[in-house]
Order: structure tokens, then C-alpha cells, then sequence
């Protein structure tokens, strides 16, 4: 399914043009890419909300701006902490990017052995960041724990070789383990 969001270009940037933009129910956004030159604009904020609910933030929509079309991905969602409301979007343009880095929820799947012996897993990361080209993100990674016994850790360097992707994140960063 393609995304499509209309966008219209800001001829001003700065604190007081973007005030008034929020006001009037649009959200200032910029669009970047490798080698590409910004391209400040204002999404329609119920539009957009709908295309972010939908797509989230790892998946590929276009973003057509006076005749131009940009095949992107929502990189930032800058939020008020007081109101909730979206404040700014920064959209990287994918078009001719190889690769770029994202990332991705871990779903971990099976029992540890070590529950068997009443251990518990515990979850110390909930993503990790890899790069891959942007039309092939993945929902989540999928991590299988089933061989984990009590004391047992999981590290990335134990999982790099049965991912298909490349981990950005250290070897060493924890992910997971089975405690008492």
C-alpha cells in the first residue's frame, strides 16, 4: 500500500512562522537526504497523524510538494510535553539511498531452558539499531532465547552471524538474560 501526504512549502523558518503554522493546524517538517539540499515544509496535522498511526516510523510513504514527489521515512517526531501535540517532523528522502540505519523492535520467542529451573528472562533492550535498505525494514527482529539457562546472557556478538542484517549497536550491549 502507497502513502501519499500533500505538503506545501514554507517560505519562512524560524520560531515565529512555526508558532503561527501550529495555529492554523499544520506542522512544520523538513525533508532531507544524502547530498540533497532541505526541503522545509508544513504537513496538515490530522493527515499526518493518520499516515504516522499507520505507517510508524520505519516504513516508506511519499511526500509530494508542488509537483515533487519524495519517497521518505519519519526520522524524528519532535512532541510538546505538556500538550502532546507533534511540534516539528524531520522526513529523511530515501530515493537513491543504498542503505540507512534504523532502528527495530526485538521480539524475542521461545522459553529459556533456564525456566525450567525457575529463571526468569529479563528484556534489557527492546531494539536495535541496524542498516538495511529502507524498502526492506523489518516489523521486528526476531531473537530465539530457547537455549538460554539460568546465568545466561545475550549479547549481539552471539546473535550477529543469524541476523540477516548488519547490527549496528556494540558487540557487548546487553539484550537479554535468565536470572534467579
Amino acid at each position: 500500500m502507497s502513502l501519499v501526504l500533500e505538503a506545501k512549502l514554507r517560505d519562512k523558518t524560524g520560531k515565529e512562522s512555526c508558532k503561527k503554522l501550529r495555529k492554523n493546524g499544520l506542522i512544520p517538517a523538513v525533508i532531507y537526504g544524502k547530498g540533497k539540499e532541505n526541503v522545509f515544509v508544513s504537513l496538515p496535522r490530522g493527515e499526518f497523524e493518520k499516515t504516522l498511526h499507520h505507517v510508524g516510523t520505519n516504513k516508506v510513504f511519499t511526500v509530494k510538494v508542488e509537483g515533487k514527489s519524495y519517497e521518505v521515512i519519519v526520522k524524528e517526531v519532535q512532541i510538546n510535553p505538556v500538550t502532546r501535540e507533534i511540534t516539528h517532523v524531520d522526513l529523511q528522502d530515501i530515493s537513491g539511498s543504498d542503505k540507512i540505519a534504523v532502528k527495530v523492535p526485538i521480539e524475542f520467542v521461545g522459553i529459556p531452558k533456564g525456566a525450567n529451573v525457575g529463571g526468569v528472562l529479563r528484556k534489557v533492550a527492546w531494539n536495535l539499531k541496524i542498516l538495511v535498505d529502507p524498502r526492506q525494514i523489518p516489523d521486528s527482529i526476531k531473537i530465539d532465547v530457547s537455549d538460554l539457562d539460568v546465568g545466561d546472557t545475550l549479547v549481539v556478538y552471539k546473535i550477529k552471524d543469524k541476523i540477516p542484517y548488519r547490527i549496528l549497536n556494540h558487540d557487548n550491549y546487553l539484550l537479554a538474560g535468565v536470572y534467579k
